[in-house]
């Protein structure tokens, strides 16, 4: 049965003509006006309500990663239940979501319990889809691959087979999403450590872990012949007393581990086996197949690793080391090419004798006499977001999609990827031009910035100035460059194309851009996805959505509590302002240089797949770009917060005296959060984890992520910054300031978020005062509500590590 609010919302639908095929995407945005507005506000809720969290946030975890235009329709491969199907058509009445079920039984609950006019089910066979090819925009296979290995008798074959016959429904450009589990290294052994404990009965539900591992290492891949089936596993003496130890191949202990905790279908999932896939069987078999492979990335849900993970056992390899926590899940995007087009940007090797196209002067700053290494590339850009707002009050933009960004896989030289995340080099980024062009454009009046935007295919708005957005520092004390923002209005009507392509001159070249109007709101979930790992767009984003006075949405969260203290005296927005407002020059062109930066020119390589089918260079480049002279690219920015005894969210930040500014405003006063290079001896998130804590002198407790990893300035440095929050309770660090530390209300701190400033601090002040201040006008909540908000009403900070894996069943 349907309820009241789902017949509101289908009967909204059906009224427009637009869920018919052949319109194009922006008429489709248009007709559907009035079901969006229903689906973004209580509506949305309501039909949501009985749907569990778990598949709510599921839904929105893979919409996050597809960035879907409006219209775009999308198969669900093994969708169950429905219910993650349903919750995406919810989210997105805009597109069509299939369903695709084997089972009979799945597919006939599914077919009842759910409908919208944007939804169907289908029962069929996901090896083989009757889909025509071509057709799709997306495919789903989210924890489905893994079910049909086992389901085959664990045979690689049919996920081969599978794979094949999923991106044979892709359209050009199409995207493969898969979540699923990654094999670890094979032949790989481990050590596994739990406390000493004793079953309660011989049911499985009774069993302690030890003992329902050793009863898996002799019943694992039950479909064998009972002789084949279990694995090696060998108790070995206790390193630490009360102790249970055990070595077995690392596949096998995370085997177990995905598994342990689902005893109510235990016998069921003997037959399963999750992993069978290492990455780079994933990444040969989909190239194989033209695909680039975007973007992978390890999935932690952090609340269940804690749950069940952190207070059951501990990993080591055979030499003692920690291996932390594993992930719960495992992420890769996969778009179909043509067979000319570029799938992978790496470096391949340094050059010598090359002349580097960035420069390193020198400047000394007369108060201290220290030597600041500066690198420029002698330019200035100006980042340009072209919008318009439909008359269901959604935000779009038009961004470049595909822009070749190799220093994403430079060779690693001294940092470790501790969370894991991989991209092709191809990214999602702004219109970006030479500030000098721009700016003439802007200051030319309506009809330049008319001209201008009808070349690359746009129809600027009557009446519309280029408008001022944020400004950014990439690093000011490093990197000689400031990145504006401007904002262009753009017609509301229907002419603009939803994706096209057009030719822009970057410095002696003319390259070919993707252009593609998106949601807003659709790339600011892919930002706290993980999937854009931009550093200016998310602040971009945001600040044009409190411009236009629309509320964004936030969905990550993690369980970090704020406790209070008593305030001490703090800094204010207007102090800073009328300290940045008096001239201050004290840095000076120096000679020489210091050495605390290098340029590298090295050979960048363009991989395609050759006639044949297999992978080929192509093409190469000579790329400059600069690292520390430690080579250490990592670096951890820590916002300290604490809630004063008056409910104020208070944040420590740091004040300090950076070149660049100064070349730009007359005072270097720079605002920024509490950072430090992070050791190359830190390789994983836990690691990272207690590093943080040590610093603070917290518990781990007390430390989150802000988010995921971005880059500094992908365009000149892969130097990558992780975000951290912490609940500073004693307000101690022991790390590098690089100036004077303060505590300043949050609230007070937002005004400061868009002058020019250091991006780190715009980009954690933003995420912080958005999560944290939920009681302002201008704080960003998720809109369901009910029994889905319920749950989550505390004090939290945005992790998108938060969003829960559907558990093996």
């Amino acid at each position: 049965m349907q309820s009241t609010s789902q017949k509101k919302l289908s009967a909204a639908l059906h009224e427009f003509p637009g869920i018919k095929e052949g319109l194009d995407a922006t008429k489709i945005r248009e007709l559907r006006g009035d079901a969006l507005k229903l689906s973004y506000s209580d509506d949305k809720a309501e039909l949501l309500k009985d749907i569990s969290i778990e598949s709510v946030k599921k839904a929105w975890f893979t919409l996050a990663h597809l960035v879907l235009s409006p219209g775009a329709k999308v198969y669900d491969m093994g969708c169950d239940n429905g219910e993650m199907t349903f919750a995406m058509a919810v989210m997105r009445p805009d597109c069509d979501f299939t369903g695709l079920e084997k089972n009979k039984k799945s597919f006939q609950e599914a077919q009842a319990r759910f409908t919208l006019p944007n939804l169907k089910f289908e029962e069929g066979n996901v090896l083989a889809p009757e889909v025509a090819a071509g057709s799709l925009d997306a495919v789903i296979n989210s924890f489905l691959l893994h079910d049909i290995y086992s389901t085959f008798g664990y045979n690689e074959l049919h996920v081969r087979q599978s794979l094949e016959a999923h991106f044979r429904c892709l359209k050009t450009d199409g995207l493969l999403f898969i979540r699923d589990y990654l094999m670890p290294n094979p032949g790989e052994y481990v050590l596994m450590q739990f406390l000493e404990q004793e079953s309660k009965g011989q049911a499985i539900a009774e069993l302690c872990e030890t003992d329902l591992l050793e009863l898996y290492a002799e019943t694992a891949r039950a479909k064998n012949d009972p002789v084949c089936r279990g694995f090696f596993l060998e108790q070995l003496p206790p390193r630490v007393p009360k102790t249970q130890l055990y070595r077995l191949p690392h596949k096998w202990a995370y085997e177990f581990i995905l598994r342990k905790d689902g005893r109510d279908n235990w016998e069921e999932q003997l037959e399963e086996e999750y992993t069978f896939f290492t990455d780079r069987d994933y990444k040969r078999e989909l190239r194989a197949l033209a695909a680039r492979v975007l973007y992978t990335a390890p999935h932690r849900d952090e609340a269940y690793i804690s749950k069940y993970f952190e207070q059951s056992f501990r990993l080591y390899n055979e030499d003692g080391t920690s291996l932390g926590m594993p992930p719960t899940s495992y992420i890769i995007l996969a778009q179909k090419t043509e067979k000319a087009e570029s799938l992978l940007l790496q470096e391949r090797r340094a050059t010598k004798g090359q002349t580097p196209a960035l420069d390193v002067r020198a400047m000394r700053d007369d108060t201290t006499g220290k030597i600041h290494d500066i690198a420029t590339r002698n330019k200035s850009f100006t980042d340009v977001l072209p919008y318009r707002v439909s008359a269901d009050g959604r935000l779009t933009v038009f961004i470049r999609e595909g822009v070749p960004r190799p220093l994403a896989n430079t060779i690693p030289r001294g940092s470790h990827n501790i969370d894991g995340r991989r991209w092709s080099g191809h990214m999602t980024e702004p219109l970006s031009f030479e500030t000098e062009i721009f700016e003439s454009i802007r200051t030319g009046g309506a009809q330049v910035l008319e001209d201008f935007f009808r070349k690359l295919a746009m129809r600027v708005a009557p009446g519309a100035i280029a408008e001022e957005g944020p400004a950014f520092y990439p690093d000011p004390s490093v990197i000689d460059e400031r990145i504006d923002t401007s904002y262009v209005r753009l017609e509301t009507d229907s002419t603009h194309a939803a994706q096209f392509t057009v030719q822009l001159e970057e410095g002696d070249e003319t390259v070919t851009a993707k252009i593609r109007e998106v949601g807003a709101q659709d790339l600011l979930d892919a930002i706290a996805a993980g999937l854009i790992p931009n550093s200016n767009l998310e602040v971009q984003l945001l600040a044009l959505f409190e411009k236009l006075n629309i509320e964004s949405i936030t969905w990550g969260e993690c369980p970090l509590q704020l406790e209070e203290i008593e305030a001490e005296a703090t800094l204010t927005s207007k102090q800073v302002m009328e300290a940045a407002s008096q001239e201050d020059k004290r840095f000076k062109n120096a000679r020489g240089v210091a050495g605390d930066i290098k340029v590298i020119e090295s050979i960048f390589v363009d991989a395609g797949q050759d006639e044949q089918g297999g992978t080929a260079d192509y093409a190469t480049k000579n790329i400059s770009f600069i690292l520390p002279e430690s080579n250490i690219t990592n670096i951890v920015a820590v916002l300290p917060l604490v809630k004063s005894h008056n409910d104020e969210v208070m944040a420590e930040i740091v004040q300090s005296f950076q070149p660049v500014p100064q070349r730009y405003r007359g005072n270097g006063m720079t605002l920024s959060v509490p950072s430090f290079p992070i050791p190359r001896e830190i390789q994983t998130p836990d690691q990272l984890k207690k590093f943080v804590a040590a610093k603070f002198e917290v518990d781990p407790k007390y430390v989150a992520r802000m988010g995921e990893s971005y880059f500094t300035h992908i365009q000149m440095t892969p130097q990558r910054i992780y975000p951290y929050v912490i609940n500073a309770t004693r307000m101690a660090f022991k790390g590098q300031r690089h100036g004077t530390t303060s505590l300043t209300n949050t609230k007070d701190l937002w005004k400061l978020c868009y002058w020019d400033n250091h991006d780190s601090f715009i980009k954690v002040v933003s995420r912080a005062y958005k999560q944290f201040c939920n009681n302002s006008d201008l704080s960003v909540k998720w809109s369901l509500k009910q029994s889905i908000s319920a749950p989550y009403k505390k004090t939290i900070a945005n992790d998108s590590a938060f969003i829960s894996d559907r558990r093996p069943k």
